[in-house]
């Protein structure tokens, strides 16, 4: 007779196995871009945490992500090891949710091999990966959180802490908590549990003040941080983040990363997001405490994307993760039917849902395939090659100037060795290795003769072998064209970054 249990058990533990080498498989291929350049390059190069968390607010996230890479860049640990310690969480919560969730294995296995999962937040060294341990081990132990009333809490604070989207999921799984707490009588009974909640809210309280916006820190064009375009586009963006959190599958393209299969020819197409999202509330019809996490959680998403930033689907599939840890904790719950509906009951059964779910995992692996073919077959960004260039050219020295305009965040500089790991910045007029998000750095709007005149004010009595330039678009100017001339030109890459970098004429 056959095992069932044991033969579920082996598949995952098969599935563990395979998600640990497509992983390592794309990790030694993935050359970090830009975003994961900067904050290592925060943590390098800060000299304390407190000039780390500093700079949260023009960052726009807490802390916690930076505060890790701090402590590995100031025991001496290489660039590498950024990727190696995201890589542990990324297993770790796939472990915790292969062990502990209580889905079927097909489609614990599907989950696993997804597009956020297995690419998204797992080969781009981000702080989200912390959003999927912390819902992960907050689902696993959520039956007892009235028991660990601590635990609980700084799980909460540490998941508010993670981004600026677990932050919001972290208040939605608060105001659950503290509901629950009060309706069932457990307050003031438990001082344990008060804490647990002052822990939790201490951490929420944190993150917003880490990411509250500085008075010179704008979005452009002297707008205030918050958005209030009620236009069609602006509307549909929205719509289209639901979309991207559930159907992630890119063009077949080495350029995926932030591409749709679904490509929508006109602003009204991305309607569609409507319908998603209100399957996706279907499968709650029975459980109106989950349904509550995830509904607060999927409506302050999208009150951020529609009033601060419309995102990309890194942030857009934080939706997706909490819409499955939801579902896990649905298990904790009997059964209280919002609708009174036979109609409802046999469309929405145990069943049907089930078989929804497993065809929306299917999406997901169909996305995270198409992006494992092309992460493995193609650079994400060419800042490592940008940086072999100029080290084996001999650029890298005391007698080369190397000055750089509108690349943003800097992924050749983690592989430029100190002291020359700084660069001239045209933009702030000094030199940075990360960059500082402020009106002075995000408003710069230079003409070429601009940028020269200021790189010749940089140069002047220098005496330079070599006056390099580096941005991230090429100039067409006849005057510029007279004193520079193009010496390399790096691109075509997954992340979409440009190189341009251009020598002063002897």
């Amino acid at each position: 007779m056959i095992d069932h249990k044991r033969l579920n058990e082996l598949v995952e533990y098969a599935a563990i196995g395979l998600f640990i080498i497509l992983s390592l498989l794309m990790i030694f291929r993935h050359v970090p871009w830009g975003d994961e350049a900067q904050a290592w390059l925060i943590a390098r190069d800060c000299p304390d945490l407190l000039s780390v968390w500093h700079l949260m607010c023009y960052e726009g996230s807490p802390g916690l992500w930076h505060t890790i890479l701090f402590a590995l860049a100031k025991m001496g640990m290489p660039y590498f090891s950024m990727t190696a310690i995201h890589f542990l969480f990324a297993m770790t919560g796939v472990v915790i949710f292969i062990r502990y969730a209580p889905f079927s294995t097909l489609q614990k296995s599907l989950f696993i091999f997804g597009y956020f999962i297995l690419f998204e937040y797992n080969a781009i060294a981000r702080s989200y990966v912390l959003t999927v341990l912390f819902l992960f081990i907050i689902a696993a132990m959520y039956g007892k959180r009235f028991e660990h009333p601590l635990v609980y809490g700084a799980l909460l604070f540490l998941l508010a802490n993670a981004n600026l989207y677990s932050t919001v999921v972290a208040i939605a799984i608060f105001i659950v908590y503290l509901y629950e707490a009060y309706n069932e009588k457990k307050l003031p009974a438990s001082k344990y549990l008060m804490a647990g909640l002052a822990i939790a809210a201490i951490g929420i309280l944190l993150a917003a003040w880490q990411v509250y916006p500085p008075p010179d820190r704008r979005l452009s064009n002297n707008q205030s941080v918050l958005s209030f375009d009620f236009s069609p586009y602006h509307i549909g963006q929205v719509l289209n983040a639901v979309v991207e959190a559930f159907v992630p599958v890119p063009q077949l393209t080495h350029q995926f990363w932030g591409t749709k299969f679904l490509y929508y020819p006109t602003t009204a197409m991305a309607i569609l997001g409507l319908p998603i999202f209100l399957l996706s509330l279907a499968f709650f019809l029975r459980k109106p405490v989950p349904m509550a996490i995830y509904l607060i959680s999927a409506l302050g998403l999208l009150g951020l994307f529609f009033f601060i930033n419309p995102g990309s689907i890194r942030h857009h599939g934080i939706i997706y993760i909490a819409f499955i840890f939801s579902l896990w904790i649905s298990t904790s719950y009997g059964d209280r039917p919002l609708i009174q509906s036979a109609a409802a009951d046999r469309i929405f059964n145990k069943k049907s849902l089930g078989l929804m779910l497993t065809i929306l995992l299917a999406i997901q692996l169909l996305g995270g395939t198409i992006a494992f073919y092309y992460t493995i077959n193609d650079d994400f960004s060419p800042g490592r090659a940008a940086a072999g260039f100029l080290i084996d050219n001999g650029y890298v020295n005391d007698r080369t100037f190397i000055a750089t305009y509108k690349i943003g965040t800097n992924p050749i500089l983690p592989y430029i060795p100190q002291p020359y790991s700084k660069f001239y910045s045209i933009e702030d007029q000094d030199y940075r290795s990360y960059i500082i998000w402020n009106d002075t750095f995000c408003q710069a709007n230079l003409t070429p003769g601009q940028i020269m005149q200021r790189v010749d004010y940089a140069t002047a009595g220098k005496h330079y072998a070599s006056v390099l330039l580096i941005l991230n678009t090429p100039i067409d100017d006849p005057e510029f064209a007279e004193r520079y001339s193009l010496a390399a030109e790096f691109g075509n890459t997954i992340s979409r970054e440009m190189f341009y970098i251009y020598k002063l004429k002897a």
